[in-house]
């Protein structure tokens, strides 16, 4: 059984019940307890009517017994501090509650600076798939400069073989030449004054140079036209007909080609039409332009102002020996 406590200080009482601190006797009614004063829960509500202080003349106040005085005395003491012992553990679990509180929003702070930080990992990630998506476009075009280029080596491949054909063409025309030269010479001086071997040969000279110019009467040389790298000549004749006014296509071009020069930046461009009238055209607009001056710059304005001239290629024999060995000269520089 646990020992009672003074109702004024609390402290442990002896089996008189008299306080040895405050002096208090806690078998009487404290008069200077009141209600305001007692807790709820400390004072028992029988105690408090055994201890209210009674009207009558003779008072014969009801002393309860000491056990059930220490009794009620003891479980009101006991109750008191139950709740002090509570209110500590709710105040410990507050600060508990207030900590953790700290420690979430703390947390919580990391989070959100860790989202922060994925919002700009996510917008550096955009960036990235735009630079990327970029370098894909990139890649494609690419990919269509290299077809271009390999359908630009392919035509450079035919022409090539062309040039290479033509060239063949003029070595053997060259060394025909060097032939009907010979005899023509060999036979003029064995006759000596007689005029009809030479007769023949002249006769000779003119079907076979009426034959060229046959071959040739779709056939012009233009002069004039600077080169400027890379150079399409079919492109070239077909502005520089423009410049005269003439309507010409690239279907009624047969083929072109530029006859290296003394000067790499001025040979003259061969070109084959597909009909006489055509050539006839350009030759006649070409005629009214000389009076006032056609120059490249006519055709292209940043070229610059040199005379062009168009003419039609019929040769005669001496024409036809210097084009072969200027012809020889390009292609022994070119094939080595």
């Amino acid at each position: 059984m646990s020992q009672p406590t003074c109702i004024k200080c609390k402290r442990f009482l002896s089996r008189t019940l008299i306080c040895t601190f405050c002096g208090l006797d806690n078998g009487r009614p404290y008069a200077g307890l009141h209600a305001g004063d007692a807790v709820a829960g400390d004072i028992p509500s029988s105690l408090s009517t055994d201890f209210a202080p009674s009207t009558d003349v003779n008072p014969a106040p009801a002393v309860p017994t000491a056990s059930v005085m220490t009794n009620g005395r003891h479980t009101t003491a006991r109750d008191a501090s139950d709740i002090v012992a509570s209110l500590s553990d709710v105040r410990h679990a507050l600060s508990s509650i207030s900590a953790s509180m700290t420690t979430l929003d703390g947390r919580i702070a990391s989070l959100e600076s860790g989202l922060s930080l994925v919002d700009r990992i996510d917008h550096k990630l955009d960036s990235l798939d735009r630079e990327v998506n970029g370098f894909e476009t990139a890649l494609r075009r690419l990919g269509d400069v290299e077809r271009a280029v390999e359908r630009l080596v392919a035509v450079t491949n035919s022409l090539s073989a062309d040039i290479g054909s033509l060239s063949t063409r003029h070595v053997a025309l060259e060394e025909r030449l060097a032939r009907l030269e010979t005899v023509s010479t060999s036979t003029s001086t064995s006759a000596g004054p007689s005029s009809a071997p030479s007769a023949a040969s002249d006769g000779l000279t003119v079907r076979f140079e009426r034959m060229i110019n046959e071959h040739r009467d779709h056939e012009l040389i233009i002069f004039g036209i600077p080169i400027f790298k890379p150079e399409d000549p079919v492109s070239t004749v077909l502005r520089a007909a423009a410049s005269l006014d003439v309507p010409l296509t690239s279907s009624e071009v047969v083929s072109a080609f530029r006859i290296g020069g003394r000067v790499p930046s001025s040979g003259p461009i061969v070109v084959k039409l597909i009909t006489i009238a055509r050539r006839n055209e350009l030759l006649a607009k070409f005629r009214r332009r000389v009076g006032s001056g056609f120059a490249a710059s006519n055709v292209d304005c940043s070229w610059p102002s040199t005379r062009v001239y168009l003419y039609e290629l019929r040769l005669n024999g001496a024409c036809l020996l210097r084009l072969a060995s200027l012809l020889k000269g390009i292609t022994s520089s070119t094939y080595g």
